[in-house]
């Protein structure tokens, strides 16, 4: 017999058997740019991103403060919610559930989709431009989540769904590396974003809310503070390197198109 945490592994790992099955019905892409240049094939892409050094330090570091705003609202969202609104495990599991189905996954969804149709009308930098956007809509909206909504749920609630709305950027962010990248390069740049993206999720968002309640608060009971301090720092930074993004970001696409 299955213990209940295993369960939940199989139930909600099992649906991407199936997905993952679906990759054998895309096509293979129409490859263009030049042929990679075996004898030096390192070469090749390091001059590439030295090329194009300020699009791919501020994208990579744009989006990896995104995944540290995501990995430390995870963490900490469960805590912050029994510490300051007295709500037990079950409910919390409840409400961030149901927060995360209900506007998470349709976030997913409407970025591809609004980023896609902004890129088609002739904007070259929608899929950066857009989290210029989401990611001050977002210090908005965690100030009035972690801040003004206090013991508020009815208030709490709606500003939470729209950070998980607006948060999803693997997406659009893979994809314009796509756009700007020759075929022979993508691999490995879209390896390196991974790495990059994640390790700055994991190794910084929840520990960067730890340090700021123990450290710099001193209050166990002021997890609220904590990650809305993270959000304000930390999405205004994001929203800035993606601001100086742009430009570049429209010259390696019309580099490629």
């Amino acid at each position: 017999m299955l213990e209940p945490w295993q369960l939940v592994f199989l139930v909600t790992g099992l649906p991407g058997v199936g997905i993952a099955a679906l990759m054998f019905l895309v096509p293979e892409p129409v490859r263009r740019h030049r042929k990679l240049d075996l004898d030096a094939p390192d070469r090749g892409v390091m001059h590439f991103l030295l090329a194009n050094r300020r699009y791919f330090i501020c994208h990579f570091l744009g989006f990896g403060l995104v995944a540290v705003m995501a990995y430390g609202t995870a963490a900490w969202a469960p805590a912050m919610l029994m510490r300051r609104y007295g709500l037990g495990v079950a409910e919390v599991g409840i409400i961030l559930g149901t927060v995360g189905a209900l506007s998470g996954i349709p976030g997913f969804i409407f970025g591809g989709w609004f980023v896609d149709r902004w890129f088609a009308r002739g904007q070259r930098d929608a899929h950066l431009r857009y989290f210029v956007y989401a990611c001050l809509i977002g210090v908005a909206m965690a100030i009035i989540a972690f801040q003004l909504a206090d013991g508020i749920l009815w208030l709490f609630i709606p500003a939470y769904a729209l950070l998980h709305f607006l948060q999803p950027f693997t997406g659009p962010a893979v994809a314009h590396l796509q756009i700007v990248t020759p075929n022979e390069y993508r691999g490995r740049i879209s390896a390196l974003f991974v790495l990059v993206f994640n390790l700055m999720g994991m190794c910084l968002g929840p520990p960067s809310v730890a340090f700021i309640t123990t450290f710099v608060l001193h209050d166990p009971m002021q997890v609220h503070w904590s990650l809305t301090i993270m959000y304000v720092v930390v999405g205004l930074c994001a929203a800035a390197l993606f601001r100086l993004a742009l430009a570049p970001a429209r010259r390696a696409a019309e580099a490629v198109a």
